[in-house]
């Protein structure tokens, strides 16, 4: 974990899928979409390389920019 002491909460309420409105939306279309942006992430990480590796705060703002 990077060193860090404190884990960050999670949402129980899943307020933000729900925002999202997931269950509206046809499976194929959200696979594809998280497949699409799974495959974004996957080739920042490989652009790295072995030694350029981040901290865990690092990759969470990352996949957070991914997200828009």
């Amino acid at each position: 974990m990077a060193g860090e002491t404190v884990l960050i909460a999670a949402d129980m309420t899943n307020r933000t899928t729900d925002e999202a409105k997931y269950d509206s939306i046809d499976i194929e279309t959200l696979l594809a979409g998280l497949r699409a942006k799974r495959e974004k992430l996957v080739a920042r990480f490989e652009e790295l390389g072995e030694s350029g590796w981040p901290s865990q705060r690092s990759i969470l703002d990352y996949s957070k920019k991914c997200e828009s």
